[in-house]
């Protein structure tokens, strides 16, 4: 990168507007401060997680019942693809694990650079908001478990991200380092705790520092009594005299008394006037992660906790079929090729991890079918007939939003059709949803564009399939045409696609007529290979690297063609297939598609993102479409590179719609395990995919592409960050959007999913260049909707002159007002102790105590004992819980935890003694004379 950037980069960054800050956010952020050594909060997070990840692997058996040996990883670097490849016995691909890692870590990084959270004291545990800030922590605690026992793993992961921020900024903001604590907080995020011993508002906490670097400013009685101070920042709120300051250049409030400050957030004096002591405060932050990420793994169960970060999720099978008179066919088609992949899968790391079932006509669509159970989606898929109709549109995109909206991210959706779409005002809100889930639509239309359909006598438009192509196109998927002859060797595409190592090597959209050739590289990493062409084509022939024909039209040769149905080809190439460059001729008519597939663990995700200046500077991710004229940053995360492996990434390659190359930029590898950045000065005018590029280990070309379109917008949307919904209660959503282009009028587009939307106060806009307009969504959850149920807003803006359009997705969970907030409490009732005092014999005797359990609020979860020789006999009868503690005398010590149904811990602890003859004789007879009393009562 050009020394001149950074130090432009590091000009705006001193000039900008400040804003709170904590750890460093990413990457970035080491090279605008220089602080290389500095551990940033993606850092700390992604460590945390790989070292849970870890250690669930070797706790939990794999389906061989293998797991992994704890000597394994000892002293070792720990990478994604290097764990997954131990535990699983072969390479598999880490591509949703490292999805759902980045969706925590932009979250969380996200705290700095949001208008919301930035300059949020409580969110950041400055000012001396600690208690506060712990509060705030046991209730996003509650809103990660909430949302993980209801499966809403997107919620949950954000919720995780904006928690662990500010649970890592604990440890930077506060002097609980400078008191010399080498461990973690015992009662920080820990329910039924409280963060005790803080200082008073009007006690001194710091003096004066001389220069940047601050040298034991904390007052030594202040340590000594071990009072928990952070410092402040800037003027909000203002900082009482004597008082810490956070520090750093950019804190205005440094310059007050007392001058300086604490802050760890880096190893730069310049940021961090205690940076001496940040490796001390990263540490302890990554810590505290792994301790949460473990307690999460225990309260959720080992299941969700792996959902929770895609690990063992195999791809879904997700079906949206058109149930109208005509397409008998087509729901038979869908039947067998279900029936194929369950039976073929079975068992395998291929299984689908779910299926998704939404039928549709017109004027009906739904209702949605998500089971993990393949039998009951083949019950439900038998069910489906096709019956009425004859005319046509269809409610077909309704049917794939409600399809996409029950999908996870990196989902592929197919649908069965003949029929055009009646529901169009819903393309760009569809286009937007797919480009923020990262899925695939793939449409099977057993329908000629140019026939009349249906038997019906009026001529239809020929274009009125030209929606699903832009669909299909923007999100990376295909359109297919076929018959209803054909739709059984057509339906073999979702075999091909939906593999959970599926890579594309190469696609193209062409439309020329006459011979077209192709070319497409085969790496070392590749296998299973698939060559497929759709459209108007009369013939295909697949050379190999020494240009030997392995293909030719049906012909029979090296490689017998799998299927051929009209325009539709497909075959497989050979089990050993010659790494180099392979070619495919076409001679065509007209409009065609070409993908060539394989399986690989070499992968990628990438997103776009601007650098945020201020004090605390990182790449910030783009939520909508990446902006015209604005430098932007590409960032990659590339998949299924051990981390001893001599195979390089080298660059990437913007390209157009039919595939010609509009930029090449040289890639620069992060300290991150398999990322990499680049800077793109201006992003192209048209539409682009994604293509990277390399060498395998023994030097040959590889390349894989993101088939998805990407474009550029004029107009920037941004939706203020919601708090939880409240059953029966209004929330408003604040919008900002803001014209970059020419002067232009502008339609905006809100809907929902749960039918929640209420009003919006403008629906167009007139705006000139640089002119902004603000906006307000009003969202009403009726009173008996579910806790933890959760609503996605989107909010689409169009051109009315160009028709380019930008979005903003948000996705909001249902809060109880009435969440339980208490822990349990619970208090001994009765023990029985034979224990004495020789210690030779303390494994024979064994002692009992009785706790009398009290939960008034969600109802009791679990009991779960401390002790590891204890046991522990629970039951709950009539309202009144009783716990029974038994264990040997040699611990004498009882320690319970109680969790209720909304998360909350409680803790209960009884020690005893061991007693001589005559002190149990007497314990004995209080016993008695207790009892008699009791009865006497009654």
């Amino acid at each position: 990168m050009e020394h001149s950037l950074v130090l432009w980069s590091l000009f705006v960054c001193i000039i900008m507007t400040h804003n709170a800050t904590c750890f460093f956010p990413n990457f970035w952020s080491k090279l605008i401060s220089g602080a290389w050594r500095s551990s940033t909060h993606q850092d700390i997070t992604e460590e945390a997680i790989l070292r849970v990840t870890l250690q669930a692997f070797q706790e939990v058996p794999n389906s061989q019942g293998q797991k992994i040996d704890p000597e394994e990883f000892k002293g070792k670097i720990l990478v994604s693809d290097d764990i997954f490849a131990a535990y699983y016995g072969m390479r598999v691909s880490t591509k949703k694990y490292r999805l759902a890692i980045s969706e925590v870590v932009n979250a969380n990084a996200a705290m700095d650079f949001l208008n919301t959270t930035r300059n949020d004291a409580i969110q950041h545990f400055d000012s001396e908001q600690i208690q506060a800030a712990n509060q705030l922590l046991l209730f996003r605690r509650k809103e990660v478990i909430q949302a993980i026992k209801s499966e809403n793993y997107e919620v949950a992961r954000t919720k995780l991200g904006e928690l662990l921020h500010s649970l890592q900024d604990f440890y930077s903001h506060t002097n609980w380092v400078e008191m010399g604590y080498l461990k973690v907080h015992p009662h920080l995020l820990l329910p039924g705790k409280e963060v005790k011993a803080v200082v008073g508002e009007s006690e001194p906490t710091c003096r004066d520092c001389d220069g940047m670097e601050c040298w034991d400013n904390v007052l030594e009685i202040i340590n000594k009594k071990k009072l928990l101070t952070s410092g402040y920042y800037g003027s909000q709120p203002e900082k009482p005299p004597g008082k810490c300051s956070h520090g750093g250049i950019f804190d205005d409030s440094r310059n007050q008394g007392a001058k300086g400050g604490i802050n760890k957030d880096s190893t730069s004096s310049l940021f961090s006037p205690h940076y001496y002591l940040h490796a001390e405060a990263a540490e302890l932050a990554e810590r505290a992660t792994v301790k949460f990420l473990q307690e999460l793994r225990e309260a959720v169960s080992n299941k969700l906790f792996m959902r929770l970060f895609n690990i063992g999720s195999g791809a879904g099978l997700s079906f949206v079929i058109d149930t109208t008179g005509s397409m008998f066919e087509e729901i038979q088609a869908a039947k067998e090729r279900a029936h194929d992949i369950i039976e073929k899968r079975h068992g395998t790391l291929d299984e689908p991890e779910y299926y998704l079932l939404v039928p549709f006509h017109d004027p009906d669509f739904g209702p949605v079918t998500k089971t993990r159970d393949p039998e009951e989606f083949f019950r439900k898929l038998s069910d489906l007939y096709a019956i009425g109709g004859g005319d046509e549109p269809e409610m077909c995109f309704s049917a794939i939003q409600m399809a996409l909206l029950n999908s996870p991210p990196l989902s592929d959706i197919f649908v069965f059709t003949d029929a055009s779409a009646k529901d169009m005002h819903l393309k760009n809100t569809l286009e937007s949803l797919l480009h923020e889930r990262r899925s695939r639509v793939t449409f099977l239309l057993t329908e000629d564009p140019l026939r009349k359909g249906r038997g019906r006598r009026e001529v239809l438009h020929p274009d009125r399939f030209q929606p699903y192509e832009s669909i299909a196109e923007a999100s990376g998927g295909q359109v297919v045409f076929t018959s209803n002859e054909g739709i059984q060797q057509v339906s073999t595409i979702i075999e091909d696609v939906t593999a959970s190592s599926m890579v594309t090597l190469y696609q193209k959209l062409g439309h020329l007529h006459g011979k077209r050739i192709h070319h497409f590289y085969v790496d070392n990493i590749v296998e299973n290979i698939t060559v497929q062409v759709a459209g108007q084509v009369t013939s295909v022939v697949i050379l190999d690297p020494a240009d030997r024909v392995q293909y030719q039209d049906i012909l029979d040769a090296q490689i017998q063609p799998q299927r051929s149905a009209g325009s539709f080809f497909r075959t497989q190439l050979p089990p050993q297939t010659a790494a180099g460059r392979w070619s495919i001729e076409l001679h065509t008519l007209g409009k065609y598609t070409v993908h060539v597939r394989g399986h690989s663990q070499l992968d990628f995700l990438y997103h776009f993102a601007v650098p945020s200046h201020g004090t605390h500077p990182g790449l910030s991710k783009i939520d909508g479409k990446p902006m015209r004229g604005v430098p932007t940053t590409l960032v990659l995360s590339v998949t299924g590179i051990p981390h001893d492996s001599a195979a390089l990434i080298e660059e990437v390659s913007l390209q157009g719609v039919h595939g010609e190359s509009l930029a090449t930029l040289s890639l620069e590898p992060t300290n991150h395990s398999g990322e990499f950045v680049v800077e793109v000065p201006s992003l192209p005018d048209q539409a682009f995919s994604v293509l990277l590029r390399g060498k395998d280990e023994e030097g040959n070309i590889l390349q894989r592409v993101s088939t998805e379109l990407n474009s550029i917008a004029e107009v920037m949307v941004e939706v203020s960050t919601p708090n939880p919904l409240y059953p029966n209660q209004n929330c408003t959503l604040f919008f900002l959007i803001t014209n970059l282009g020419m002067k232009d009028n502008y339609k905006i587009h809100v809907t929902d999913d749960q039918s929640f939307l209420q009003h919006v106060n403008i629906s167009r806009a007139h705006l000139n260049t640089n002119e902004s307009v603000k906006g307000e969504i009003i969202l009403l959850p009726p009173a008996h909707i579910k806790t933890g149920s959760v609503v996605t807003v989107t909010l689409v803006v169009e051109s009315a002159k160009t028709k380019n359009f930008n979005f903003a997705v948000k996705q909001l969970s249902v809060a109880d007002q009435k969440w339980d907030s208490d822990p349990p409490v619970c208090s001994a009732i009765q023990m029985n102790q034979k224990c004495t005092s020789l210690a030779s014999k303390c494994q024979w005797d064994t002692w009992t105590v009785s706790f009398h359990i009290l939960e008034v609020g969600s109802g009791i979860a679990r009991v779960l004992q401390k002790n590891g020789n204890a046991s522990i006999t629970f039951t709950e009868s009539n309202g009144i819980a009783v716990a029974l503690f038994t264990s040997d005398c040699c611990s004498l010590q009882a320690e319970l935890y109680i969790e209720d149904k909304a998360g909350n811990l409680g803790n209960c602890h009884f020690s005893t003694s061991p007693t001589s003859r005559s002190t149990r004789i007497f314990m004995w007879k209080i016993t008695i004379l207790a009892l008699q009393m009791i009865l006497y009562i009654l």
